[in-house]
Order: structure tokens, then C-alpha cells, then sequence
């Protein structure tokens, strides 16, 4: 049985930083209001996925 490679969602490199920077804040606002833990398996999974993008865009931006 053959794994499948973890998909890696990327920045755009025409992305502008200043624009990756004000989605950081969208995603760190929406964790905000949803909270870390969420009520609820969905919010769990959004919190998680939020969390992920925001951290991607950080990686992101430490490379430029």
C-alpha cells in the first residue's frame, strides 16, 4: 500500500507581502472569535485550519 504525500498548500510567489500579511491577521482574528478548542468538532477543525494557513503565510513571509 502506497502513501500519499501530504498535500502542502503554498504561498503565491507573486504574493504580496503586505496582503499576506493582513490574511494573517483575518485568520488570528477568526481563531479569536471561534476560540483555540471550539465548541464543536466543526469549529475544532476550522480553529486547526486556520491555524495551519496562518502558519504557512508566516513561513512564507520569513522567506522573502
Amino acid at each position: 500500500m502506497q502513501r500519499e504525500k501530504k498535500r502542502v498548500a503554498k504561498v503565491s510567489e507573486f504574493a504580496d507581502p503586505k496582503q499576506v500579511q493582513e490574511e494573517i491577521t483575518y485568520l488570528e482574528a477568526r481563531i479569536e472569535q471561534i476560540g483555540y478548542e471550539g465548541d464543536c468538532a466543526y469549529e475544532r477543525a476550522m480553529s486547526r485550519f486556520f491555524t495551519e494557513q496562518a502558519n504557512i503565510r508566516r513561513a512564507w513571509l520569513q522567506t522573502i
